[in-house]
């Protein structure tokens, strides 16, 4: 939007992606849930509103992670208000939602927010 070349590089479908970036988030992602230590939180955040990029990512890493992982509802955590202005809350979580941020209503590139939570491992008592 503000850069022309990056326009001309993502027109046509939204729907999809360069391979390359899918496959470098994708690494990103697994690598910060890795360092992650259970309990601790985890924001998944890019700059673009590809759905790709955002709600396909964060589709499989709840797949690949599926049992350890908590989705966060971003807009209680951000204390936001329900009808927060310019944002679409989007969700592959029941009802905790990501977030979008519109550059029409903000003047800025788009963005787009998922937080994930990495659940406590629970032990066995000993007998």
């Amino acid at each position: 939007r503000k850069d022309p070349q990056v326009l001309q590089r993502w027109f046509g479908s939204c729907k999809s992606a360069p391979p390359f970036l899918l496959k470098l988030q994708r690494e990103l992602l697994q690598s910060a849930w890795k360092a992650l230590k259970p309990g601790g939180y985890l924001i998944y955040s890019t700059c673009t509103l590809n759905f790709m990029e955002n709600e396909g990512q964060c589709g499989q890493f709840m797949q690949d992670y599926h049992g350890a992982i908590e989705c966060l509802d971003l807009p209680e955590l951000l204390r936001l208000p329900e009808a927060a202005s310019g944002m679409q809350l989007t969700s592959l979580c029941g009802a905790k939602p990501f977030l979008r941020i519109w550059p029409h209503l903000f003047d800025t590139e788009g963005f787009f927010l998922a937080g994930f939570q990495k659940r406590q491992i629970e032990s066995r008592a000993e007998t």
